[in-house]
């Protein structure tokens, strides 16, 4: 089981991986299913492959199904997670922004990261993709108002 200060630096790393790499949507109509299989997951466990523990287990759709968390008789499912033994350490959280109910699709990858963050994840983490038009940049600016601790962030890449 990782420290409080083990798990804050695995997050800083995460982070700081995950904000680096180049995600590529190559369709308009392409899915967060299809993004997380094919590049977040395994974007994630390469990151966990150059840590100096093996024994980190990274589950994402097309590899090991991630583990669903059962609360309050709801279902609650991370695109990807990572965990070592019986602690979760990262919940992963994609959503692909488009014309077509913006609103909806934020709210719902805001609130998804804090509920994995809230039901006993180390760390959240939330990669927002926005697909539309007429992005706007202060968004950002609004996510990054809306993590109410260290180790839960918004990433919007645009």
């Amino acid at each position: 089981m990782l420290s409080q200060s083990q798990v804050e630096i695995f997050f800083s790393r995460a982070l700081d991986f995950l904000t680096k790499q180049k995600f590529e949507l190559n369709e308009q109509g392409q899915q967060e299913r299809e993004l997380t299989t094919h590049q977040v997951g395994p974007a994630i466990k390469s990151f966990t492959q150059n840590l100096l523990t093996n024994q980190l287990i990274v589950r994402y759709d097309g590899h090991l199904p991630a583990r669903p968390l059962m609360k309050y008789g709801m279902t609650f499912l991370p695109d990807a997670q990572v965990t070592l033994r019986t602690q979760k350490l990262l919940a992963v959280e994609v959503k692909i922004i488009r014309e077509i109910d913006p609103s909806g699709s934020l709210s719902k990858a805001i609130g998804q990261t804090q509920m994995y963050r809230a039901l006993g994840f180390e760390s959240a983490i939330g990669l927002i993709f926005d697909l539309r038009k007429s992005r706007h940049h202060s968004l950002s600016n609004t996510l990054q108002s809306l993590e109410r601790d260290q180790r839960t962030k918004f990433l919007l890449f645009s």
